[in-house]
C-alpha cells in the first residue's frame, strides 16, 4: 500500500527558502566546523601567532596543508625573503618565504606546530608581551648594529690592504724572485760542498773552481780540506782577449773583417 503526501504551493516555497538559506550559511561557516576554535560571541578570545621561514618551492602546499589541518581557523601572511637564506640546520642556502600565522586555542598551535616540522619550518620565537617585544627588537637591533661596524671595519682594512699590495707588487715580486734564485744558489753551494767533502787526501784528486764573484764566496768554502787555494786572476787586456777569442775560433772560418777584440 503506498502513501502519499500532498504540500501546498505555499509549503514547497517555504522549504525552497530555508534549503537556500542554510546552504548560504554554511559558506559563511569554516570547513569542517572546529568545536575547539568557537566561542561565545560574548567572551573575548586570545589570539596567539607563529613566524617561520618555508622553502619558497613549498610555501603553496604549506599554506593549503595549514588551512586544511585547522578547517580555515586560521589568518596568515606570507612574503618572499630577497636575501637567500642559510638553512642553519643543514647549513644550505635556500630562497625561503616568511610566514605569520595567528590562530585560536591549543590546538590549532600543536596542528600547526606539527605541519611546520614536517615542513622543515625554521621556527623564531617572538614573545606575546609587548614589553618583552621591545626588548628583543633592541637586542637584535643591537647585534645587527654590532655586526654591521664589524664588518664595515673589515672591508676598510682588506682596501687598504689592497691598496698597499697594488702599490708594492712590482717590488715584492722581484723580491720574491731573488730569493727563489737564492735557493738555488743555497742548493748548489750545499751539493757541492757535499761533493767536496767525499774526496780523500791521497786520492790525487784536484778541484778546481771559477767564478767571477770571490768576494761573496762562502767562507764554509775556504776551509781546510775543501778549497785550499784561491787563485784571482786580473781582467784581461785587449790582447788577451783577443788570444782567447782566437782559441775559440781556430779552427774556424773569420772573414778578415771580423773584429775578436772585445
Amino acid at each position: 500500500m503506498v502513501g502519499l503526501v500532498l504540500f501546498t504551493r505555499s509549503e514547497v516555497q517555504s522549504k525552497e527558502a530555508s534549503s537556500q538559506q542554510a546552504a548560504e550559511e554554511s559558506l559563511e561557516t569554516p570547513l569542517l566546523k572546529d568545536q575547539d576554535s568557537t566561542a561565545d560571541q560574548g567572551k573575548q578570545v586570545k589570539l596567539g601567532f607563529l613566524t617561520c621561514l618555508v622553502s619558497k618551492g613549498r610555501s603553496l602546499a604549506f599554506e593549503r596543508i595549514l588551512f586544511c589541518a585547522t578547517r580555515g581557523n586560521v589568518f596568515l601572511r606570507q612574503s618572499f625573503v630577497d636575501e637567500v637564506v642559510i638553512d642553519p640546520n643543514s647549513g644550505e642556502k635556500f630562497k625561503k618565504n616568511v610566514f605569520v600565522v595567528f590562530f585560536s586555542g591549543e590546538r590549532a598551535k600543536s596542528k600547526i606546530l606539527k605541519i611546520c616540522e614536517a615542513f622543515e619550518a625554521n621556527r623564531y620565537p617572538f614573545a606575546e608581551d609587548l614589553g618583552k617585544q621591545a626588548q628583543i627588537v633592541l637586542k637584535v637591533s643591537g647585534k645587527l648594529s654590532e655586526l654591521k661596524t664589524t664588518i664595515d671595519a673589515g672591508l676598510l682594512h682588506r682596501a687598504n690592504l689592497l691598496e698597499t699590495i697594488g702599490k708594492q707588487y712590482k717590488q715584492w715580486s722581484v723580491l720574491l724572485i731573488k730569493l727563489s734564485g737564492d735557493r738555488e744558489v743555497q742548493r748548489t753551494m750545499l751539493e757541492l760542498l757535499n761533493q767536496l767533502d767525499g774526496f780523500s787526501s791521497d786520492e790525487r784528486i784536484k778541484v778546481i773552481t771559477t767564478t767571477n764573484r770571490a768576494d761573496i764566496l762562502d767562507p764554509a768554502l775556504m776551509r781546510s780540506g775543501r778549497l785550499d787555494r784561491k787563485i784571482e786572476f786580473p781582467h784581461p787586456t785587449e790582447e788577451a782577449r783577443a788570444r782567447i777569442m782566437q782559441c775559440f775560433v781556430e779552427k774556424t772560418v773569420v772573414e778578415t773583417t771580423v773584429c775578436l777584440i772585445v
